[in-house]
């Protein structure tokens, strides 16, 4: 008779630890579904591409007139007319000579 009730007990704690490893491994299967799915969301979000910035120089301009004159200098070739001649623009005459210290360039000195 008592072994009897020893056999059931066994019986009935393997089948408890039967039913725990399963709710385990159901539960690491879960957790990797979840991870996979999010995996798969970046690389969805990736493959979309992000937002590229494009620049132009009038972007960085302060002033209207400088603007103009750094427009025409920087200007992306355009398909020729047909004419057969180039036109270049001539550079700016402050663009030769260097910094003349005005408080529109840039200062490009490093202090320590």
């Amino acid at each position: 008779m008592e072994g009897e009730r020893r056999k059931r007990r066994m019986e009935r704690e393997e089948e408890s630890e039967e039913q725990q490893m399963e709710k385990f491994f159901a539960l690491i299967k879960s957790t990797k579904d979840v991870r996979d799915r999010l995996s798969k969301q970046k690389e969805e979000e990736k493959a979309k591409g992000g937002w590229k910035p494009t620049f132009q120089p009038e972007d960085f301009m302060d002033h209207k007139d400088l603007a103009k004159i750094n427009v025409l200098r920087h200007q992306p070739a355009a398909p020729s007319s047909g004419s057969g001649k180039e036109v270049t623009p001539e550079p700016h005459p402050e663009a030769q000579h260097g910094n003349n210290n005005k408080p529109t360039d840039l200062d490009l000195t490093l202090s320590l």
